[in-house]
């Protein structure tokens, strides 16, 4: 930005009008040559002023420039804002059912651990139950068969009696 001039002070000599006495703008002239000079020399000083206020209306431009600028990059990072506070609720939902996930499954691998081992003392006591059934049955199986060797041989003799007797009825 250009320095700022200050207003009133400049003449074409350099000079201030004030300090050295001569007329400024606003007063009036006495003659048409003076008035002429006047001319010239508030011509002269309006040259600063105008060129004061080109700059000041540039410096104006450009700050109203900045400051849309600065509204729309406000404006996204309250937008940006909004997004990362949403991701972060999001996040911590995530940890949060990551958790509750987690202690299910260690809940979840307890029960299949016990239940596994429930299911092999099952297994154990079946098989246990099977073996002393299979032995009842053998036992019952041993006992039948002999019963039955036993009829047999009853029944054997019976037949041998039997055929005696009728053979001995026949000689008769």
């Amino acid at each position: 930005m250009a320095p700022a001039h200050t207003i009133g002070t400049h003449t074409t000599s350099g000079s201030s009008a004030f300090s050295s006495g001569q007329e400024t703008i606003g007063s009036t002239p006495r003659g048409p040559e003076e008035q002429t000079g006047a001319s010239k020399e508030a011509m002269v000083q309006a040259e600063p002023m105008t060129q004061c206020l080109k700059e000041v209306c540039d410096a104006s431009k450009v700050a109203y420039d900045a400051s849309a600028a600065l509204q729309a990059n406000l404006r996204r990072t309250c937008e940006l804002g909004a997004h990362y506070a949403s991701l972060e609720k999001k996040t911590n939902q995530l940890q949060l059912d990551l958790k509750v996930e987690k202690r299910n499954t260690t809940c979840t691998q307890v029960e299949v651990k016990t239940m596994g081992e429930t299911m092999k003392q099952a297994l154990v006591d079946k098989d246990n139950g099977l073996a002393g059934a299979q032995k009842v049955a053998r036992e019952k199986t041993k006992a039948a068969e002999e019963k039955l060797e036993e009829e047999k041989k009853l029944l054997k003799t019976a037949t041998e009696d039997a055929k005696m007797e009728i053979a001995e009825l026949k000689k008769r």
